[in-house]
């Protein structure tokens, strides 16, 4: 019970689930965010539960506070239970194959690429991406630097979870792109 518990909260990790607001003051974003995207404002945010459990708050940045398609960006989670970062990576997978954005071969060297990212996470942990102008993505544990992606397909591929129109999340991404109401 308890092993299945757990993978229903590693899905809930980034599949659909219920949304909610005011999950973090609007304003500049933190220093590690702002030195790659001058002028970074907040966008939008959102929280995501899945069956009731909380599994994060989101936050998208953007420059002047307005997201725009392949413009630079950071998407940063709080965490709100323990997941493995193994569980992250195959759910961000899982997430990129449901979009359609991973050939097999591009999906098993991209859970080897994430695998070796995402460290596990704590109630409270922040892990966040940012994409800057060019070059590759850069990944922030806790604000701290963890590594960092250069293939732009993989890039793409993982910002899409929860930016693509088709995104399992609808409600979550229309909250952080700043497309519905907080007080909703």
């Amino acid at each position: 019970m308890r092993i299945a518990l757990g993978m229903l909260l590693a899905g809930a990790l980034l599949a659909g689930g219920g949304c909610a607001s005011d999950v973090r003051a609007a304003g500049p974003a933190d220093t590690h965010i702002s030195n790659l995207i001058p002028g970074a404002q907040r966008v939008g945010a959102g929280r995501l539960t899945w069956f009731g459990f909380h599994a994060y708050d989101a936050v998208l940045y953007a420059e002047n506070a307005r997201f725009v398609e392949n413009a630079p960006l950071a998407l940063e989670l709080t965490y709100a239970r323990t997941f493995k970062g193994a569980s992250i990576a195959e759910r961000s997978i899982g997430e990129i194959r449901k979009l359609g954005l991973a050939s097999d071969a591009e999906a098993g060297e991209w859970l080897d690429v994430l695998t070796g990212l995402f460290p596990d996470v704590r109630n409270g942990d922040r892990l966040a991406g940012v994409q800057a102008a060019s070059g590759p993505a850069q990944f922030f544990h806790n604000g701290r630097p963890i590594g960092s992606i250069a293939n732009e397909r993989l890039k793409r591929a993982f910002f899409a979870i929860w930016l693509d129109p088709r995104t399992s999340a609808p409600d979550l991404r229309n909250r952080l792109i700043g497309t519905t109401s907080a007080s909703k």
